[in-house]
């Protein structure tokens, strides 16, 4: 069995691997997001992000983190944080 410290390495280096093995098509992409995303901050509208259990957590962890980023940049932040809003909905099974 391996020690904590082994299992931290092991998994640090297959999450290095797989970012690595990122194509050319999914970096521009990821860029053009970013892109179209700041153009939308700075014309004053909006980015929403959603999902469904484990990707609604997704959903909401890119939300703090694009918050967090802005607020050390020198785009103004308080527009954004002001329009951060958590909505969870429950529809029960029919």
């Amino acid at each position: 069995m391996a020690s904590p410290a082994e299992e931290i390495r092991r998994q640090l280096e297959e999450s290095a691997r797989v970012k690595q093995s990122f194509s050319n098509e999914l970096i521009g992409r990821i860029a053009q997001f970013a892109e179209k995303s700041a153009a939308a901050l700075r014309a004053g509208g909006k980015i929403v992000f959603f999902g469904n259990g484990g990707s609604a957590a997704d959903a909401l962890h890119l939300a703090a983190e694009l918050v967090v980023r802005l607020r050390t940049e020198s785009f103004r932040a308080d527009r954004c944080r002001k329009r951060l809003r958590i909505r969870t909905h429950f529809f029960p099974p029919d």
